[in-house]
């Protein structure tokens, strides 16, 4: 393998683990099949754990249940309210998803460490209603930064040492 191959798949290997994908959709499961009125709903939070300072990612599914297959509903409003122990509370409408509309997503950031709070109210035409659950929020991480330059530290000795060894068999 060729010296400027290898430092790619060094590149690779070393910051793939560092790079922190904010996707849509998923997580953690909060709530799974808890009921809002006639509906039931299952919720999901990322990351995990929630981080202060931190991009912060919730995903509704409202489903009408059925004998032999649930029904999504695509015509809820839905909104999350989150609020820290001490401090007010923070309320973002969650939009139907672009893929999947019967998944509803909310994107907000927690200013602070500790438990939090969070209310999911569905709003449909003919009831409105609340799932609430609890969960805990840690410090912004700055533990990564420390990785990185070791990281980088390796990549460059190492692609040092493979153009180092890649000319001595030249001459």
């Amino acid at each position: 393998m060729r010296p400027l191959g290898f430092f790619v798949w060094l590149v690779a290997l070393f910051f793939f683990p560092l790079v922190e994908v904010q996707a849509h959709g998923g997580g953690q499961p909060q709530v799974v099949g808890g009921r809002v009125g006639p509906y039931q709903v299952n919720i999901w939070t990322s990351p995990e754990p929630p981080r202060s300072q931190a991009p912060f990612h919730v995903t509704v599914a409202v489903y009408q249940p059925g004998e032999r297959m649930d029904t999504p509903v695509t015509h809820a409003q839905v909104t999350v309210i989150l609020t820290p122990e001490q401090g007010s509370p923070l309320t973002v409408e969650a939009v139907p998803g672009d893929t999947y509309p019967y998944y509803y997503e909310a994107d907000a950031e927690l200013s602070r460490e500790g438990p939090w709070q969070i209310a999911v109210r569905v709003r449909l035409p003919e009831s409105q209603e609340e799932a609430v659950f609890t969960f805990a929020v840690e410090a912004k991480s700055s533990s990564r930064i420390p990785v990185l330059w070791v990281a980088t530290g390796l990549l460059v000795v190492t692609a040092l040492f493979w153009w180092w060894l890649g000319g001595r068999r030249d001459a």
